[in-house]
Protein backbone atom coordinates (compact mmCIF):
# COMPACT_ATOMS: atom_id res chain seq x y z
CA UNK A 1 0.00 0.00 0.00
CA UNK A 2 2.70 2.15 0.74
CA UNK A 3 4.11 1.42 -2.39
CA UNK A 4 1.16 2.37 -4.33
CA UNK A 5 0.99 5.67 -2.69
CA UNK A 6 3.97 6.69 -3.25
CA UNK A 7 3.46 5.94 -7.12
CA UNK A 8 0.45 7.96 -7.21
CA UNK A 9 1.45 10.68 -5.14
CA UNK A 10 4.53 11.08 -7.64
CA UNK A 11 2.28 10.27 -10.78
CA UNK A 12 0.07 13.35 -9.39
CA UNK A 13 3.32 15.77 -8.67
CA UNK A 14 4.68 15.03 -12.80
CA UNK A 15 1.03 15.94 -14.17
CA UNK A 16 0.74 18.89 -11.79
CA UNK A 17 4.17 19.84 -13.18
CA UNK A 18 3.31 19.30 -17.02
CA UNK A 19 0.64 22.63 -16.30
CA UNK A 20 -2.07 19.90 -17.14
CA UNK A 21 -4.47 22.67 -15.09
CA UNK A 22 -3.93 24.98 -16.99
CA UNK A 23 -6.34 23.90 -19.96
CA UNK A 24 -9.12 24.61 -17.22
CA UNK A 25 -8.18 28.49 -17.61
CA UNK A 26 -8.05 28.56 -21.24
CA UNK A 27 -10.94 26.38 -21.32
CA UNK A 28 -13.31 28.52 -18.94
CA UNK A 29 -12.13 32.01 -20.72
CA UNK A 30 -13.15 29.94 -24.31
CA UNK A 31 -16.64 28.66 -22.40
CA UNK A 32 -17.53 32.14 -20.94
CA UNK A 33 -17.12 33.67 -24.50
CA UNK A 34 -18.93 31.40 -26.51
CA UNK A 35 -21.69 30.83 -24.05
CA UNK A 36 -22.24 34.62 -24.02
CA UNK A 37 -22.21 34.22 -27.45
CA UNK A 38 -24.52 31.18 -28.31
CA UNK A 39 -27.12 32.93 -25.61
CA UNK A 40 -28.02 36.25 -27.45
CA UNK A 41 -29.00 33.64 -30.30
CA UNK A 42 -31.27 31.43 -28.13
CA UNK A 43 -34.43 33.42 -27.54
CA UNK A 44 -35.43 32.75 -24.40
CA UNK A 45 -33.91 29.21 -23.81
CA UNK A 46 -29.96 30.87 -22.52
CA UNK A 47 -29.46 28.36 -19.23
CA UNK A 48 -30.18 25.49 -21.79
CA UNK A 49 -27.93 26.36 -24.75
CA UNK A 50 -25.27 27.25 -21.68
CA UNK A 51 -25.50 23.94 -19.69
CA UNK A 52 -25.28 22.28 -23.53
CA UNK A 53 -22.17 24.00 -24.39
CA UNK A 54 -20.60 23.62 -20.87
CA UNK A 55 -20.99 19.83 -21.06
CA UNK A 56 -19.98 19.21 -24.64
CA UNK A 57 -16.84 21.37 -23.76
CA UNK A 58 -16.30 19.21 -20.39
CA UNK A 59 -16.39 16.00 -22.11
CA UNK A 60 -14.37 16.95 -25.17
CA UNK A 61 -11.67 18.37 -23.06
CA UNK A 62 -11.23 15.75 -20.55
CA UNK A 63 -11.39 12.93 -23.10
CA UNK A 64 -8.70 14.71 -25.42
CA UNK A 65 -6.66 15.35 -22.26
CA UNK A 66 -7.32 10.90 -20.96
CA UNK A 67 -5.66 10.55 -24.19
CA UNK A 68 -2.31 12.29 -24.35
CA UNK A 69 -1.98 11.69 -20.91
CA UNK A 70 -2.61 7.84 -20.87
CA UNK A 71 -0.83 7.56 -24.60
CA UNK A 72 2.54 8.99 -23.37
CA UNK A 73 2.44 7.26 -19.34
CA UNK A 74 4.35 4.21 -20.27
CA UNK A 75 6.38 5.28 -23.27
CA UNK A 76 7.39 8.53 -21.39
CA UNK A 77 8.60 6.13 -18.58
CA UNK A 78 10.53 4.21 -20.62
CA UNK A 79 12.40 6.72 -22.66
CA UNK A 80 13.42 9.09 -19.38
CA UNK A 81 14.63 5.77 -17.75
CA UNK A 82 12.68 6.56 -14.61
CA UNK A 83 10.53 3.61 -15.02
CA UNK A 84 13.79 1.36 -14.14
CA UNK A 85 14.69 3.33 -11.04
CA UNK A 86 11.30 3.05 -9.79
CA UNK A 87 10.79 -1.27 -10.40
CA UNK A 88 14.45 -1.64 -8.75
CA UNK A 89 13.07 -0.28 -5.69
CA UNK A 90 10.31 -2.65 -3.65
CA UNK A 91 7.68 -1.53 -6.44
CA UNK A 92 6.14 -4.18 -8.90
CA UNK A 93 5.13 -3.74 -12.14
CA UNK A 94 1.40 -3.95 -11.12
CA UNK A 95 1.66 -1.34 -8.35
CA UNK A 96 3.59 0.97 -10.66
CA UNK A 97 0.52 0.37 -13.34
CA UNK A 98 -2.01 1.34 -10.56
CA UNK A 99 -0.48 3.83 -8.81
CA UNK A 100 0.33 5.99 -12.42
CA UNK A 101 -3.06 5.31 -13.58
CA UNK A 102 -4.30 6.65 -9.70
CA UNK A 103 -2.87 9.55 -10.26
CA UNK A 104 -3.76 11.09 -13.56
CA UNK A 105 -7.50 9.92 -12.55
CA UNK A 106 -7.28 12.64 -9.43
CA UNK A 107 -5.57 14.76 -12.21
CA UNK A 108 -8.38 14.04 -14.47
CA UNK A 109 -11.10 14.98 -11.16
CA UNK A 110 -9.79 17.78 -10.31
CA UNK A 111 -10.29 18.75 -14.07
CA UNK A 112 -13.72 17.70 -14.50
CA UNK A 113 -13.89 19.15 -11.43
CA UNK A 114 -13.31 22.83 -11.88
CA UNK A 115 -14.78 22.76 -15.71
CA UNK A 116 -18.13 21.82 -13.94
CA UNK A 117 -18.00 24.29 -10.98
CA UNK A 118 -17.49 26.91 -14.39
CA UNK A 119 -20.49 25.34 -16.28
CA UNK A 120 -22.84 25.40 -13.14
CA UNK A 121 -21.93 29.06 -12.44
CA UNK A 122 -23.17 29.81 -15.70
CA UNK A 123 -26.08 27.83 -16.06
CA UNK A 124 -27.01 29.56 -12.78
CA UNK A 125 -26.45 33.09 -14.51
CA UNK A 126 -28.96 32.21 -16.65
CA UNK A 127 -31.85 31.07 -14.49
CA UNK A 128 -31.18 27.87 -14.47
CA UNK A 129 -31.95 24.80 -12.32
CA UNK A 130 -29.57 22.58 -10.28
CA UNK A 131 -31.48 18.86 -9.50
CA UNK A 132 -29.60 15.39 -9.07
CA UNK A 133 -29.25 14.88 -12.80
CA UNK A 134 -26.37 17.71 -12.88
CA UNK A 135 -24.29 15.47 -10.00
CA UNK A 136 -25.09 12.21 -12.51
CA UNK A 137 -24.47 14.00 -15.55
CA UNK A 138 -20.81 15.50 -13.98
CA UNK A 139 -19.80 11.80 -12.57
CA UNK A 140 -20.15 9.72 -16.27
CA UNK A 141 -18.19 12.46 -17.91
CA UNK A 142 -15.82 11.44 -15.27
CA UNK A 143 -16.19 8.28 -15.57
CA UNK A 144 -16.12 8.20 -19.45
CA UNK A 145 -12.38 9.97 -19.21
CA UNK A 146 -11.32 6.83 -16.93
CA UNK A 147 -12.50 4.14 -19.54
CA UNK A 148 -10.66 6.37 -22.33
CA UNK A 149 -7.52 7.08 -20.07
CA UNK A 150 -7.71 2.77 -19.12
CA UNK A 151 -7.79 2.34 -23.06
CA UNK A 152 -5.15 4.60 -23.59
CA UNK A 153 -3.44 2.77 -21.50
CA UNK A 154 -3.62 -0.56 -22.95
CA UNK A 155 -3.09 0.50 -26.37
CA UNK A 156 0.47 2.34 -25.28
CA UNK A 157 1.50 -1.12 -23.95
CA UNK A 158 2.15 -2.73 -26.93
CA UNK A 159 2.40 0.52 -29.56
CA UNK A 160 3.86 3.98 -30.22
CA UNK A 161 2.38 7.01 -29.12
CA UNK A 162 0.54 7.97 -32.35
CA UNK A 163 -1.02 4.42 -33.24
CA UNK A 164 -2.23 5.09 -29.51
CA UNK A 165 -3.75 8.22 -29.95
CA UNK A 166 -5.59 7.44 -33.39
CA UNK A 167 -6.43 4.02 -31.84
CA UNK A 168 -8.36 5.49 -28.86
CA UNK A 169 -9.79 8.45 -30.82
CA UNK A 170 -11.06 5.73 -32.94
CA UNK A 171 -12.68 3.76 -29.91
CA UNK A 172 -14.15 7.17 -28.31
CA UNK A 173 -15.97 7.93 -31.87
CA UNK A 174 -17.28 4.56 -32.18
CA UNK A 175 -18.75 4.68 -28.69
CA UNK A 176 -20.42 7.33 -29.17
CA UNK A 177 -21.65 6.81 -33.03
CA UNK A 178 -22.55 2.86 -33.00
CA UNK A 179 -26.04 3.49 -31.38
CA UNK A 180 -26.55 6.04 -34.09
CA UNK A 181 -25.81 3.41 -37.15
CA UNK A 182 -28.74 1.51 -36.13
CA UNK A 183 -30.57 4.13 -37.43
CA UNK A 184 -28.93 4.50 -40.83
CA UNK A 185 -31.14 2.43 -43.92
CA UNK A 186 -27.78 0.98 -45.27
CA UNK A 187 -27.44 -0.95 -41.48
CA UNK A 188 -31.49 -1.94 -41.51
CA UNK A 189 -31.08 -3.20 -44.60
CA UNK A 190 -28.34 -6.17 -44.39
CA UNK A 191 -28.87 -8.28 -41.18
CA UNK A 192 -24.90 -9.16 -41.61
CA UNK A 193 -24.67 -5.43 -41.13
CA UNK A 194 -26.94 -4.64 -38.40
CA UNK A 195 -25.84 -8.02 -36.69
CA UNK A 196 -21.65 -6.19 -36.58
CA UNK A 197 -23.52 -3.25 -35.16
CA UNK A 198 -25.38 -4.87 -32.18
CA UNK A 199 -22.20 -7.13 -31.66
CA UNK A 200 -20.11 -4.27 -31.36
CA UNK A 201 -22.33 -2.33 -28.84
CA UNK A 202 -22.37 -5.22 -26.57
CA UNK A 203 -18.99 -6.16 -26.79
CA UNK A 204 -16.96 -3.08 -26.88
CA UNK A 205 -17.39 0.20 -24.91
CA UNK A 206 -20.41 2.16 -25.86
CA UNK A 207 -20.61 5.46 -24.39
CA UNK A 208 -24.06 6.32 -25.26
CA UNK A 209 -25.22 4.56 -22.24
CA UNK A 210 -23.37 6.44 -20.05
CA UNK A 211 -23.84 9.67 -21.72
CA UNK A 212 -26.31 11.96 -19.53
CA UNK A 213 -26.68 14.99 -21.46
CA UNK A 214 -29.36 14.59 -23.05
CA UNK A 215 -31.43 13.76 -19.86
CA UNK A 216 -30.16 16.61 -18.20
CA UNK A 217 -30.86 18.97 -20.91
CA UNK A 218 -34.76 17.42 -21.49
CA UNK A 219 -35.22 16.73 -17.77
CA UNK A 220 -36.02 13.69 -17.96
CA UNK A 221 -35.98 11.52 -15.37
CA UNK A 222 -33.36 8.54 -15.25
CA UNK A 223 -34.13 5.35 -12.57
CA UNK A 224 -31.90 5.31 -9.86
CA UNK A 225 -31.44 1.55 -10.31
CA UNK A 226 -30.18 1.95 -13.83
CA UNK A 227 -27.95 4.34 -12.47
CA UNK A 228 -26.15 1.61 -10.45
CA UNK A 229 -25.73 -0.66 -13.52
CA UNK A 230 -24.08 2.41 -15.21
CA UNK A 231 -21.75 2.97 -12.37
CA UNK A 232 -21.05 -0.81 -12.50
CA UNK A 233 -21.10 -0.61 -16.46
CA UNK A 234 -18.38 1.95 -16.39
CA UNK A 235 -15.89 0.03 -13.54
CA UNK A 236 -16.31 -3.12 -15.33
CA UNK A 237 -14.31 -1.12 -19.09
CA UNK A 238 -12.00 -0.04 -16.55
CA UNK A 239 -10.94 -3.06 -14.86
CA UNK A 240 -10.79 -4.88 -18.08
CA UNK A 241 -9.05 -2.53 -20.10
CA UNK A 242 -6.25 -1.91 -16.85
CA UNK A 243 -6.20 -6.15 -16.52
CA UNK A 244 -5.16 -6.78 -20.24
CA UNK A 245 -3.03 -3.57 -19.64
CA UNK A 246 -0.97 -5.52 -16.56
CA UNK A 247 -0.97 -8.83 -18.74
CA UNK A 248 0.65 -6.79 -21.42
CA UNK A 249 3.10 -5.02 -19.16
CA UNK A 250 4.20 -7.66 -16.85
CA UNK A 251 5.36 -9.49 -19.58
CA UNK A 252 6.88 -6.99 -21.76
CA UNK A 253 10.44 -6.70 -22.49
CA UNK A 254 12.26 -3.38 -20.93
CA UNK A 255 15.17 -1.94 -22.93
Amino acid sequence: MTSLLMVTSQSLKEAMRSKVLYNVIFLSIALVGVTYVATEFSYGNASRVSLDIGLGFMSLSLGVIAILMGSSLIIDEIDSRTLYMVLSRPVSRSTFLVGKFCGLAIMLFINVLLLYVVVLALFLKFNGGITTQHFWVFLFIYFESLIILSAALFFSSFTNKVITILMTLTLWSCGHGIDLLRDFSIVKLRPALLKFVELYSALMPNFNKINMKLYVLNNDFYQQGNMLYLVLYSILWIIIFLTFTKIIFDNKELS
